[in-house]
């Protein structure tokens, strides 16, 4: 099995029975994790640019704390190769949500011994479909586990330590559960580019808009 995204567009080369297992696991157990999402070669290429790049700090209200980064040729090249539309047929596929319009997330860091964590929340909020979140850290970050639980229990459903370089989790966004991401420990710092699968707005569309922004302001 391999999904991933390249330079060249998504690559998706998965079986009938493979395809069957990942439409299980994300059913039954909320989450894929799915290696090496990210090309290796680009990959590198992408944390050399985040490494250069700003962050500020950011408050998500009932959430937690983080530190964003700036706008960014890396995050425009993610959004990009996230937008494919082979992708976005993947997806549909293995979770069965209606029709995506875009994904639109934003890389990311959780700095740590600073307490900079998310705590339980869903993403329940209008015209999301499902979340995916790759990780773009350059070196294994100690805590930061993503964790899983009903809403109406203190039971840990699923965790998952994604750490491996490029790897991406994909889960489900529903009323009956919430995740977390609890805090980094040690000396390295967790990256990601964390965002959403959304009925609207449409890409292309959005795409066309910044184009004519472009040619306006050039």
């Amino acid at each position: 099995m391999r999904v991933q995204i390249t330079r060249r567009g998504a690559t998706i080369d998965v079986s009938a029975s493979e395809m069957k297992e990942l439409q299980r696991q994300f059913h039954e157990e909320c989450c894929i994790l799915f290696k090496e999402f990210v090309e290796p070669a680009m990959l590198v290429q992408l944390q050399a640019k985040i490494a250069d790049a700003g962050f500020y700090d950011k408050h998500n209200v009932d959430v937690g704390d983080e530190v964003r980064m700036r706008s960014d040729p890396a995050g425009s090249a993610l959004e990009f190769m996230m937008n494919d539309p082979a992708l976005h047929a993947f997806v549909r596929e293995v979770t069965g949500i209606g029709p995506i319009g875009a994904y639109q997330g934003r890389v990311y860091s959780l700095l740590p011994d600073t307490g900079m964590m998310s705590d339980w929340h869903n993403d329940m909020v209008a015209g999301r479909l499902a979340t995916m979140v790759v990780n773009l850290s350059t070196a294994v970050y100690s805590g930061g586990l993503l964790q899983f639980k009903r809403v109406d229990s203190d039971e840990i459903v699923k965790s998952i330590h994604n750490t491996g370089f490029g790897d991406a989790t994909l889960f489900k966004i529903d009323h009956s559960l919430k995740h977390r991401v609890t805090p980094i420990t040690g000396a390295v710092r967790r990256t990601m580019y964390a965002g959403w699968f959304l009925e609207k707005p449409d890409f292309m569309a959005l795409l066309r808009e910044k184009l004519d922004a472009h040619s306006v302001g050039a």
